[in-house]
């Protein structure tokens, strides 16, 4: 056995089996997205001097995105409604069929926020 035949398991992954775990997505994907936008948006001026690092870090982003774009997240759930929602707009149908995962994984952030500030404020 060598060194790539291994099951690895690195941040949620398991790489015989091609499949990321939720946790993975939740806990490093989607951080690394929101944060690592607002730095990118923050850091545009100087991306005139540091372009490399400003492109690398564009690269990095749009990897986490289409990581989290081609999760199976719901599966059922999300095909059904976005057939639903065909019926009445083909166009709002593909938008929430793309941001379905995207909307889960903020949705969950945002209960763990919530319950978190309620826990502590209470």
């Amino acid at each position: 056995m060598s060194f790539f035949d291994q099951d690895l398991g690195c941040c949620g992954a398991s790489f015989e089996k091609n499949n990321i775990s939720f946790l993975g997505l939740l806990t490093l994907s989607t951080t690394a997205l929101l944060l690592l936008s607002i730095l990118w948006v923050l850091t545009w001026p100087l991306s005139l001097v540091f372009k490399s690092w400003h492109h690398v870090l564009g690269v990095v982003i749009k990897a986490n995105a289409d990581l989290i774009k081609n999760s199976s997240l719901l599966r059922k759930t999300k095909c059904e409604m976005a057939g639903k929602i065909l019926r009445y707009s083909p166009r709002a149908s593909g938008l929430f069929f793309k941001s379905f995962n995207f909307v889960i994984l903020l949705s969950c952030w945002g209960l763990c926020f919530a319950g978190l500030s309620w826990w502590i404020l209470k």
